[in-house]
Parts: structure tokens; C-alpha cells; sequence
């Protein structure tokens, strides 16, 4: 993780770029993937409420999200009524089986539960 002024700066860039009239759509797309296309992983995390919310009159049983661009991997952990969710995107060619990381978030998160439960600053392994 860096933490830097760049991204800030690209955005307030891209942002001009993007106001600026007389730009057609197709280099308004191309300057959005060499400002954003660097990016290989992205994880993010967002609480999400603990109580139950409504959409359109309908309680929500869950909630979950996903980002669709143009990055390698990307990992979105999102709460929500005290359930944590995971949603996993991956290009083919940097994971050619994107289930399996599903499988090991499973075990990884079960293990985490586990310690916490006992108290134990370290998972325990298997």
C-alpha cells in the first residue's frame, strides 16, 4: 500500500480531462484506463449497517458488491446485518481457477473465527 498525493492528483487530472468539451467518448475511455489500468488488486472493505435496511419496500436477507474493471483481482469484503461477505473477481490469466479462492478465503476466515473465539493472537494451523 502506498500513500502518496498521486492518486488525488489523478483524479483532480482526470477530472479536467473528462469535463473538457470536444472530447469524444472513446478518448474519455482511454484516458480513464491509463489513469485507473495500472491498478493489479484491489481489496476493499466496507461496513455495511447492522440492522436491516430496505430496498424498494423489501427487506434485505444480504448484501454484497463487486467492481467491474479492468484490474487482475480484485477482493470486496462488505458487512452487513453482523455477516461478512466476500465477493472475488479474477482475470483468467492471473487465476485460472478464480473458485479456489473462494475456498481458501472459507477456510482462512473459519480459522480467524476460530482463534478469535479462543482469545489467541495467532490462527491456529492445519
Amino acid at each position: 500500500m502506498k500513500a502518496s498525493p498521486e492518486p488525488g492528483l489523478r483524479d483532480f487530472l482526470l477530472r479536467m480531462v473528462i469535463t473538457k468539451r470536444g472530447l469524444s467518448n472513446a478518448n474519455i475511455a482511454h484516458a480513464v484506463l491509463n489513469a485507473y489500468g495500472k491498478v493489479t488488486m484491489l481489496l476493499s472493505n466496507v461496513p455495511g449497517p447492522l440492522d436491516p435496511v430496505r430496498f424498494m419496500g423489501q427487506e434485505l436477507d444480504d448484501l454484497s458488491f463487486y467492481l467491474v474493471a479492468p484490474i487482475g483481482l480484485y477482493f470486496g469484503l462488505v458487512q452487513y446485518r453482523g455477516r461478512i461477505r466476500a465477493g472475488i473477481c479474477a482475470d483468467a490469466t492471473c487465476e485460472p481457477e478464480p473458485a479456489r479462492l473462494g475456498e481458501c478465503w472459507a477456510l482462512a476466515f473459519q480459522r480467524l473465527r476460530e482463534a478469535s473465539a479462543r482469545g489467541s493472537a495467532k490462527p491456529a494451523r492445519s
